[in-house]
């Protein structure tokens, strides 16, 4: 039971019971894990987790008390509604409480094979998160717990008279490398990922941005000079520019999408023994996965866009026949390097500018471009040509052009 003390303890970070050094903990902690009526002799109000009190977790394991305060109050391990796996001597010791992992699994597996891969099991079950702050009565994670235990049960087997099973594992019993440092381990984090997972999703995120760029610069060939042309501004020769280039973009794309997928789903995260750890962030995680597919959609959108401009601009193109009129004449021109129905718009919103031209139609499909323009006063079928050539693409002019 609970015995709160009005006296203060000076030495607030000493177990008052066994004098052994406190661990800090928590409120939320001790919110999941004490019992109903044990909660109420909290000092202050912890539904917000703003009490007056903090609190440490006693790690003596013959002693009784499981949470104390410098302001005198006591939890004993009676008051939990878990078992304390460290303070207990009857199987089963639970030691993670997020995966329900016990003493016993440990020492039979050492036992039986000289090695444990215990810390390895878990490292691997946290990619899918942790629950040490609710689950865990020391309220951080347990692999620094588990792997003291590991290496304490190998000790103690060593010791031993070896039985032929195990000669051959000897060496285990001495080298085990998945050991971790529970020094390392903050006591209100979880070692689920090392820095070197921040890392991984950073780039995660570089690589998802950078495929769509990379998609975006692959189709630019096509979108860009329309874009400039809705604004007037002459599109040059950008689309020639970004078409020379738009099988390494597409490579680009495909190789940084790629990247994106490994680094957030297939990539494991380990909590390296010198590094410190971090608790993961799920949500995090799921919105850069979501990210992840929303961005693989843009990419197929930008990076097919050639291939289903034609229908976009279907209202823009027309392979209608010219009709002529009274003191007009048709100026036919054989235009080459079209790739898209994109640029069968981009060469005609160029040739429609031409002082002279009343109305042009470019046919993507026959490589035509058909200008009507005023007798009295038409264009040179020379400046035509120039003008299409200045766009990036080549014109020859049709055998009843002028």
């Amino acid at each position: 039971m609970s015995t709160p003390n009005d006296i203060v303890n000076p030495q607030y970070c000493l177990c008052p019971t066994c004098g052994s050094k406190g661990k800090s903990v928590n409120l939320i902690t001790l919110k999941s894990l004490l019992r109903p009526e044990s909660l109420g002799n909290i000092r202050g109000d912890i539904r917000g987790d703003i009490g007056e009190e903090t609190f440490n977790f006693c790690e003596g394991p013959e002693c009784p008390v499981a949470y104390f305060s410098g302001q005198g109050t006591v939890f004993s391990k009676d008051d939990l509604t878990v078992r304390i796996g460290i303070k207990e001597s009857a199987p089963p010791r639970t030691i993670c409480y997020c995966f329900d992992h016990s003493m016993e699994e440990i020492r039979d597996e050492i036992a039986a094979t000289g090695r444990s891969t215990i810390v390895k099991t878990i490292t691997e079950e946290l990619q899918d998160g942790c629950w040490c702050e609710t689950k865990n009565p020391q309220g951080s994670c347990c692999l620094g717990a588990v792997s003291r235990f590991v290496r304490e049960t190998k000790q103690a087997l060593a010791a031993e008279p070896l039985t032929p099973a195990l000669a051959a594992h000897a060496e285990g019993l001495s080298s085990d490398a998945t050991v971790i440092d529970e020094a390392h381990c903050s006591t209100s984090t979880c070692c689920v990922e090392d820095a070197s997972s921040s890392k991984g999703h950073k780039a995660g995120l570089f690589a998802v941005c950078g495929s769509v760029l990379s998609a975006l610069l692959a189709s630019a060939c096509c979108w860009l000079p329309l874009l400039l042309i809705s604004f007037g501004i002459s599109a040059g020769g950008l689309s020639r520019f970004f078409l020379q280039y738009r099988p390494l973009f597409l490579v680009g794309s495909i190789v940084l999408l790629g990247a994106g997928f490994y680094l957030l789903y297939f990539r494991q995260v380990k909590c390296e023994p010198s590094s410190s750890c971090s608790k993961r962030d799920i949500r995090l995680l799921r919105f850069n996965r979501a990210l992840l597919w929303v961005a693989a959609i843009g990419v197929g959108l930008f990076a097919f866009f050639p291939n289903y401009a034609g229908f976009l601009l279907a209202d823009q193109q027309s392979d209608e026949p010219v009709v002529l009129v009274a003191e007009q004449v048709e100026i036919t021109l054989q235009i080459e390097g079209m790739f898209c129905e994109a640029c069968a718009t981009i060469v005609q919103s160029a040739l429609a500018k031409v002082p002279g031209v009343n109305q042009c139609s470019v046919s993507y499909d026959n490589a035509v471009a058909v200008c009507v323009v005023n007798s009295a006063a038409p264009p040179a079928t020379k400046m035509l040509v120039q003008t299409v050539e200045a766009i990036g693409y080549r014109a020859l002019p049709g055998q009843d052009s002028p």
